[in-house]
């Protein structure tokens, strides 16, 4: 997960969009991962979907105190992007 947000969390204007079962949304929720939802659920192969995003602020919190448990540092500070966003 820290791997997956890190993008986001470079830049504080960052926001990412995403669509996510509502059990993975509440496990997410409880990790301290804030989202917001953006629209109407869905059904999608039985299980109920939500569009969502999330903000810098809504993630740089969970990402500032799991970033140590990539055994590579290189690969966080490494990492960069031709543009100013990412999916998740």
């Amino acid at each position: 997960m820290v791997c997956a947000i890190s993008p986001v969390c470079s830049h504080t204007e960052n926001i990412a969009f995403a669509e996510c079962d509502s059990k993975l949304l509440r496990e997410m929720s409880l990790l301290g991962i804030k989202a917001k939802v953006v629209g109407k659920s869905i059904n999608y192969l039985g299980y109920e979907t939500i569009p969502v995003s999330f903000s810098y602020t809504d993630l740089i919190r969970f990402y500032e105190q799991n970033k140590y448990l990539i055994s590579k540092q290189s690969l966080l500070e490494e990492t960069t992007f031709d543009k100013n966003y990412t999916f998740v």
